[in-house]
């Protein structure tokens, strides 16, 4: 049953809780059992009205988690670009280490000629 045909439901029943602000008063015999199938008939269009709007929040969550699917898509690629950007510069600075320390190195292996030299 859609909202809207329980909404429609529930405005033509003839005792609604929703409207009504405490239960009419209750007469013996057959006028009981004809306002309990009233009311009867107002909850279980409440509780089909109740179980649409859910079915209705649960669609909503879906679309929501379908579109945060796709968010963490966005994120991961965010997140790889983050750590390659990371890992670039990372690399940059090893490779400057890398030179620095051929270039020293290369100095103490200067040093260590000039002071042969020196001691020859």
């Amino acid at each position: 049953m859609c909202c809207d045909c329980v909404a429609a439901n529930m405005t033509s029943s003839a005792y609604n809780p929703l409207r009504s602000s405490a239960p009419p008063e209750y007469k013996s015999g057959h006028d009981n059992v004809v306002l309990l199938r009233a009311e009867l008939k107002a909850t279980v269009d409440e509780r089909d009205m109740l179980l649409c709007e859910l079915e209705h929040l649960r669609s909503r969550m879906d679309n929501g988690r379908q579109l945060s699917a796709s968010g963490p898509v966005s994120r991961r690629d965010q997140s790889y670009d983050w750590l390659k950007s990371q890992c670039d510069e990372v690399m940059d600075e090893l490779h400057m280490l890398q030179q620095q320390h051929s270039d020293m190195v290369g100095l103490c292996f200067i040093i260590i000629r000039i002071s042969v030299c020196d001691l020859t």
